[in-house]
């Protein structure tokens, strides 16, 4: 091979690979890493939305038990219990440990926070984790 032509393949090669985009699957993978967490005994105490609302401090870490009754919109859902209702805040990602869907009807409980607002209204739960009861 002549010595013009080594140095065009050289130069071609090298221009191919830095104009080269990545290749980008059309849809998104899935996480096949295990989803281990801790299950032994915690410190977090099940309340109910009653004595949440009615006692709770903003930042206090509790669990719930009850039923996601509505998709409000967004990252909120209406929760229900056997005391009455809260707004509760789900990141879509906690749904993605779930092995099922959930719905109405499914009993969960939702490990998080109580978060308030400045504006006096009413405190929203942030949910960390969702178990299905």
């Amino acid at each position: 091979m002549g010595k013009k032509v080594k140095i065009l393949v050289i130069f071609t090669t090298a221009f191919s690979c830095a104009t080269a985009k990545s290749f980008d699957a059309p849809f998104d993978m899935p996480d096949l890493s295990p989803s281990w967490k801790y299950v032994g005994p915690s410190t977090i105490r099940l309340v109910t939305t009653k004595a949440l609302l009615g006692n709770g401090v903003d930042d206090q870490f509790v669990a719930l038990k009850g039923r996601l009754v509505r998709h409000i919109g967004g990252r909120n859902y209406l929760f229900s219990d056997e005391s009455g209702n809260l707004i509760v805040w789900i990141d879509p990602e906690r749904f993605t440990t779930l092995k099922r869907n959930v719905d109405e009807n499914t009993l969960v409980e939702l490990r998080g926070q109580r978060t308030g607002n400045s504006w006096g209204a009413v405190p929203v739960f942030e949910v960390i984790e969702i178990n299905i009861q």
